[in-house]
């Protein structure tokens, strides 16, 4: 039988609130950034195949996605912030985010802001969109 727990057993304690945000009042006030955060995970895994066991919160990069299962190998390095941020906050992150990615010696970096992604080589190079997992 599929249940999210078994799906996505590391991430679901973290994600449980805001899975459960419109159903109990005592997560109402929860952060915008940590949904933000929360959807990007989602993201990486539906639409960009990025496998579950590679990706890690963060205290640097919101989230950074291994290519190693010893996660020693960074892949991409994002930083989150609101929907509404202001484009200087967005620069700001931006800025974050690329040297997240140069020091983790990944090559990848993204801003995430709502729905916005902004994808960026780790040299600064703006992309498209997210490159897809490699497999």
């Amino acid at each position: 039988m599929y249940t999210i727990t078994a799906t996505y057993p590391s991430a679901f304690g973290l994600l449980w609130p805001q899975l459960i945000r419109d159903k109990a009042p005592d997560y109402r006030n929860v952060d915008d950034t940590a949904q933000v955060r929360a959807k990007f995970y989602f993201n990486l895994m539906e639409q960009y195949g990025y496998p579950p066991s590679k990706i890690e919160f963060d205290a640097g990069a919101d989230v950074v996605v291994y290519r190693d299962a010893g996660h020693q190998q960074a892949h991409l390095a994002a930083v989150c912030l609101a929907g509404g941020a202001s484009r200087r906050a967005r620069s700001a992150a931006r800025v974050r985010a690329l040297e997240q990615a140069q020091a983790l010696g990944a090559p990848y970096a993204a801003v995430v802001a709502g729905d916005m992604v902004e994808a960026y080589r780790a040299d600064g190079t703006r992309l498209n969109q997210l490159p897809g997992w490699f497999a």
